[in-house]
C-alpha cells in the first residue's frame, strides 16, 4: 500500500475473512450464519463487497467495546443520559 492512501473502505470476502481471523473457506461456510444469528454486516447486493466500517462498527457491539464520542455534541448527550440513569 502507498503511504497516504487510505485502506479501501469496501471489502471482499477474502478480505472480511482475514480481518475476522477466518479462512475463505470458512467464512463462506459460515457467512449466512454470521449474518443471521450474530447479525454481521450484509454485502451489498450490487457491489458485492461488505463495509469495513459496519463491520468494525459490528464487532465493537458485539463485543461490548464502548466507542467514544466523535463530536462535543455527542459527549454532552453521553454524559446527559450517564446523569439520568440514577
Amino acid at each position: 500500500m502507498t503511504a497516504g492512501v487510505d485502506p479501501s473502505r469496501l471489502f471482499t470476502e477474502a478480505e472480511t475473512a482475514h480481518l475476522l481471523g477466518m479462512t475463505p473457506c470458512s467464512f463462506s461456510r459460515r457467512a449466512s450464519q454470521l449474518e443471521d444469528e450474530l447479525g454481521m454486516p450484509r454485502r451489498h447486493p450490487v457491489l458485492k463487497r461488505r463495509d469495513r466500517v459496519a463491520i468494525n462498527n459490528w464487532l465493537d457491539y458485539v463485543f461490548s467495546v464502548d466507542r467514544k464520542p466523535s463530536t462535543v455534541s455527542e459527549l454532552v448527550r453521553k454524559r446527559m443520559a450517564e446523569l439520568t440513569d440514577d
